[in-house]
């Protein structure tokens, strides 16, 4: 996944401009307990990481889950923003879009 910067957008309210935060209340939406330490590194990675990087991590530490947060995280900051979501199969690739369906604008 390879993203620029956003600048802050100001219809999101300062405190979601961090996907820490957003992924806390994403948790809380989904009815998750809140995010363990590990899922909170991999969230700061992927918010303040190089430009390609790679996450590797046990099963069940919510990998998918994080990633595809970030995704919905980074279209609300910027909804004319495009990514990529690259996978071994064509299942995976295509199941984190079918399940975050429509980002609000």
């Amino acid at each position: 996944m390879i993203l620029k910067k956003n600048a802050p957008n100001p219809r999101v309210p300062e405190g979601l401009q961090d996907f820490r935060n957003f992924l806390h209340v994403t948790w809380q939406h989904l009815g998750l307990p809140s995010p363990t330490p590990v899922q909170y590194d991999i969230a700061r990675y992927l918010q303040t990481g190089p430009r390609r990087l790679v996450i590797e991590a046990f099963r069940g530490v919510g990998k998918s889950y994080i990633t595809s947060a970030f995704v919905v995280h980074q279209l609300l900051l910027d909804p004319a923003k495009t990514i990529l979501v690259v996978s071994a199969s064509k299942q995976r690739g295509e199941s984190p879009a079918r399940s975050q369906g429509p980002v609000p604008t």
